[in-house]
């Protein structure tokens, strides 16, 4: 999540997540009424954004082996 692969193998900083989480957040707290103003409330939505993506990346890569492990459906897995 903090680093991305380039097109020719290296590493960058990963602009689109952090500048899109911390975008969503700002208009977020600027036009939602009742949000708490201020930095800190903003840096708790981006620091809940960032971990949530990390997450959900996560289980989205790990899932065949869950469902493996516990029996769960999934598809493209075939009864054995």
């Amino acid at each position: 999540m903090i680093l991305a692969h380039q097109e020719n193998g290296t590493y960058m900083f990963n602009f689109s997540e952090w500048l899109g989480t911390a975008s969503a957040a700002t208009l977020a707290d600027t036009y939602h009424p009742g949000n708490r103003p201020g930095v800190g409330p903003v840096a708790e939505n981006v620091a809940f954004g960032i971990a949530s993506d990390m997450g959900y990346d996560v289980l989205r890569e790990f899932w065949p082996e869950i469902a493996k492990k516990f029996k769960l459906p999934f598809r493209g897995q075939h009864e054995d």
